[in-house]
Formats: structure tokens, sequence, C-alpha cells
């Protein structure tokens, strides 16, 4: 690696510990004894699906379902008629304030649970693909969610099992690119796989250095696959891009996030040209940030006079197009978080959806680019003082 600029500190194999696993075992811990009053985001408590059940086990009677698949919600500003806004789909007056739609899937065939799911969204086929986690050991296998449910894939290569890996989708090249993660040791990963829908394909091991914990979205704007931070000897502030055969550094002039690991990540883009966007995240010896970090073509930028949410790592983070906003939800800062949050490009504001999923961190989400839904699975998460680890249950927002 040329010219990294790292953050070395005694904390880093602590750290990596918890980032192998999304944070969650120290949580685990906290959660057993979490006052009833603690305020741990605005919490609705969802049914589980129990993660001891077959992998073939129907959800809970109870749980809210919507049978019927999403269409496409109209343009925010227009399709309803005068004194109507679009909203989730449906027409409300234009005075109500428009709060997104949580919904769980119905799914009878899910994967088994688990947390630091690595999820990505192929636009080209228009199917979610999930490929390992950690759920005591870690997974290898390869899942993919379309309209009718999920299917598990095999294929005739594969990469070594891991969590909490940097995934994306490449629209160009038409594959999803998988990039480090952790084994069930704790152990980081330094290689680099893409999934095309039948096989995978392993594609290179020069580039970063090993880690887990780092996150990748596609870079509209420079064509490229970018990634950022993450855990392993050290923890990272450093940046790359993936151009379909290799990984170049890049090193923008001036200030930049401090070394971080399971921190969001989202792509807004911008009539000036795309942005990255940095939240949060795991600063070492369980030190939780709530700092915003905007990466444009002249650099970093931290906004000030912000009201962010709450400081905590492994939340989920991804940019919703038909409100122009990127949506995050839970992860956790002592306890699991439910709260939903945009982000606008200029401020943060918290959304009031009238049902949630329950308490998580450690969880997958990507934007379904055909449907307009996001789609959350898995996670590490509590119901009540309930805890559950290895959370299985789909869930999507529509706004």
């Amino acid at each position: 690696m040329t010219g990294a600029r790292r953050r070395r500190a005694p904390w880093v194999a602590t750290l990596l510990a918890a980032v192998a696993l999304g944070g969650c075992d120290r949580i685990d811990r906290l959660e057993h004894d979490r006052p009833a009053d603690s305020g741990a985001g605005d919490v609705r408590d969802a049914p589980v699906i129990d993660a001891a059940a077959p992998a073939d086990a129907a959800p809970p009677a109870d749980a809210p379902t919507d049978a019927a698949a999403p269409t496409d919600a109209a343009a925010p500003d227009g399709g309803c008629g005068s004194g109507l806004q679009a909203c989730a789909g449906d027409c409300i007056p234009a005075a109500d304030a428009c709060n997104p739609v949580w919904t769980q899937r119905p799914d009878s065939l899910t994967p088994p649970g688990r947390r630091a799911p690595n999820l990505a969204f192929d636009s080209a086929r228009g199917v979610t693909v999930l490929f390992g986690g950690n759920n005591g050991p870690a997974l290898d296998d390869t899942w993919e969610l379309d309209d009718t449910g999920w299917h598990q894939r095999g294929s005739a290569h594969k990469p070594a099992p891991r969590a909490n890996a940097a995934f994306a989708f490449d629209p160009v090249r038409g594959h999803a690119v998988l990039f480090g993660g952790a084994d069930g040791g704790w152990q980081p990963y330094g290689d680099t796989w893409t999934w095309n829908g039948t096989d995978w394909t392993a594609v290179a091991t020069t580039g970063p250095a090993a880690r887990s914990g780092a996150r990748a979205v596609w870079d509209e704007t420079r064509q490229a696959v970018r990634l950022f931070g993450g855990a392993g000897a050290t923890a990272y502030d450093d940046l790359w891009e993936w151009d379909g055969a290799s990984w170049q550094e890049h090193e923008p002039a001036g200030a930049r996030p401090a070394a971080r690991a399971s921190f969001a990540l989202a792509y807004e883009p911008a009539p000036s040209g795309g942005a990255l966007v940095v939240f949060g995240g795991d600063l070492g010896t369980g030190g939780k940030s709530q700092d915003t970090w905007v990466l444009e073509a002249s650099g970093w930028s931290a906004p000030a006079g912000l009201a962010p949410p709450g400081a905590r790592d492994a939340a989920t983070f991804v940019y919703f197009p038909p409100r122009a906003a990127a949506i995050l939800f839970g992860g956790a800062d002592s306890y699991y978080l439910d709260d939903t949050w945009a982000w606008d490009g200029a401020a943060w504001t918290q959304l009031h959806p009238g049902f949630a999923p329950i308490r998580r961190n450690a969880a997958g989400m990507v934007y379904d680019s055909r449907r307009h839904v996001l789609v959350l699975f898995s996670g590490a998460g509590a119901t009540g003082d309930q805890l559950n680890p290895y959370l299985r249950d789909t869930w999507e927002m529509k706004w």
C-alpha cells in the first residue's frame, strides 16, 4: 500500500474483534441490563422471526405483512391531484407529514439468521445479493432476493466464509464487488471477488490492506467502486477506487475523517458532481462517533451546525432516490437502536414511521431500484429484553 495515512493504536486488536461481528458482542451484554426507559431511539418492538427455526419456517402469524408486491411510488410532488401529495405509494393531504412505511416481507423461505451480512443490489438483474455474515461461525452462502422471494445460489467457486465485508455493485461491468471482511476468528481478509449471478471470481489479492468493517459504494460520477476505512492491522482512513481491474488509492488534500470501522457510507448524486457521505462508526476503545463528513471533488469537509443522529456504529445507510435523501436506520450506541433518519445533502431529519423493524445493528440494507424500495435484512437485535443475535427477517421501506 502506498502513501496510506493510518492511525496506529493499542486498541486495534479489540476493535477488530468487535468489528468482525459488527460491534454486537459488547452490545449483547449491555442489552441484558438495559433499563426500560433508556430511550434507545424511537422504539417500536416488532415480532422477531425465530433465528433457531428451520430455514423454511414461515414468519409468525401476527407479523405485519404486505402480501401485495410493492408498487412504484409516484413522485413526491405529483400524480395525486390538487391538495394531495404522494407518500409511500398512497395519496395523502398535502398538509400532512409524509413519513416512511416499513413492512415486513412474508417470505416463507429466508436465509438462516446472521449478523454483519454482505448485501448489494444487482441493478442489471433486479435482485438483492447476499453473501455470508456470521451466526457463530462465519458463513459462505450466496442468496438472491427477487419478486418471488429468497433463493440460495450454488456456484463452482466462492470466497472463504466472512462477515462485515465491503460489497457494492458495479453497473458498468455487471458484477458485484466484494472486498475484505473477517473470518470466524476475527482475522481480516484482503482479497477481492466478483459475483456475476452465476459464479464467484477471485480478481485481486493486492490493493487495500486486509480489513473488515470497511464500506464501499458505486460512485456514478467517477464510474468506480469506492472504498473507505475499516480495521485490520490498524484502523484506516484511506480511500480506494476499483476500476474493474485493480485498486487505486486516492488521497484528497486537506482534512479527512478519523480512522474508523463499521461506519455508515452512502453516495449521493449532486448537480455539481456526486458526493460520498460518512457518518458515525467505531473509533476504537468502544468510542462511537456522530460526525458527518462529505467527500466532493474539492475534498473532504465536515458540515457545521448539524443536529445529527446520536453516536453509533454498524448502522445501515443507503441513498433513496425517490426522496433525494440518504436513509439511515438503527445501529448501536450502548444499546441497539431503531430510529430512521434522512440526510438531504445539507441537514439531518429524524423520520417517524408508524412502525419499524425491531432495534438492531449490523444489518444489511440496499436500495431496490426496480421496485423503488429499501430492503433491510437480518442483523443483531432485541425485542424488549429478549436478545436475538442472529435475526433473519426482511423488511422493505417505501416513502
